[in-house]
């Protein structure tokens, strides 16, 4: 499965698939070279997947005050590592969505193997109103397409089925936010399980080891001095295990 297979209930007409430069994306947003290096990191390659318009679709636009939402782009940005920190994401990111002047609907690809969503909420610059600020950053977490996972469906059932009752552009650019909060908090939801089931293996795994002690010094009429001191070093290896899944955890965000 492709990341652009997500969006295949659209219409052949929206499929444009055509290369993005990079350059549009620094020189619209007026960045410094430093701002220009940092983004070059992380990417190698762009392409605008589908562009959804109410030609090509059923869906009317919708024009406000604060947004208009004139059509929908689905842009595909070829990144060079998975593991990125989140502040720097979202600010590649906001890059992103504020150098194309309609809502975009963000495909991070990496080798052609995972892919993370993203999208945001926005506003109209007041300076000019053909520019986007972005308000809020929605993200949904990598998928690996060669194992897809129940909350990875989930995700596409949610990005699909109001694709075919929404009746306008706006609508359907909400429907993308929820699906992809739904998917982020799923995951955290699955990662909590997971580890509250390390955790629990982990800690029987060295009450074990302080039951075998507390033996061995039993036999020595040693216990309660060795069964204090594997008892402490039981429970803080614990909690060592405990913080180091915190942290696996904390990189993939």
């Amino acid at each position: 499965m492709k990341a652009r297979d997500v969006f295949n209930m659209f219409p052949a007409e929206a499929l444009v698939d055509r290369p993005l430069p990079l350059e549009a994306f620094y020189k619209n947003n007026r960045m410094t070279q430093a701002g220009r290096d940092r983004f070059l990191r992380l990417c190698h390659s762009a392409s605008i997947i589908y562009n959804i318009t109410p030609e090509n679709s059923r869906l009317k636009e919708v024009r406000r005050a604060d947004a208009d939402f004139l059509e929908i782009q689905v842009v595909e940005i070829g990144v060079k590592k998975k593991q990125i920190w989140w502040k720097d994401l979202d600010a590649f990111l906001c890059v992103v969505f504020q150098s194309i002047p309609y809502p975009v609907v963000c495909v991070l690809n990496y080798e052609d193997h995972d892919f993370r969503l993203a999208t945001c909420s926005f506003h109209k610059r007041k300076a000019d109103s053909a520019k986007n600020v972005v308000d809020e950053i929605y993200k949904g977490m990598w998928i690996d397409s060669m194992n897809i996972q129940a909350i990875d469906e989930s995700l596409f059932e949610c990005i699909k089925t109001p694709a075919r009752w929404v009746t306008d552009l706006k609508l359907l650019y909400t429907s993308f936010q929820i699906a992809l909060e739904k998917h982020h908090a799923a995951w955290s939801e699955n990662k909590k399980v997971e580890k509250g089931i390390k955790c629990n293996a982990i800690r029987t795994h060295f009450t074990d080891i302080e039951s075998t002690m507390i033996d061995f010094s039993k036999r020595d009429g040693k216990c309660d001095y060795y069964g204090d001191l594997y008892g402490e070093e039981s429970e803080r290896n614990a909690r060592f295990a405990e913080n180091d899944l915190y942290w696996q955890d904390h990189r993939q965000r």
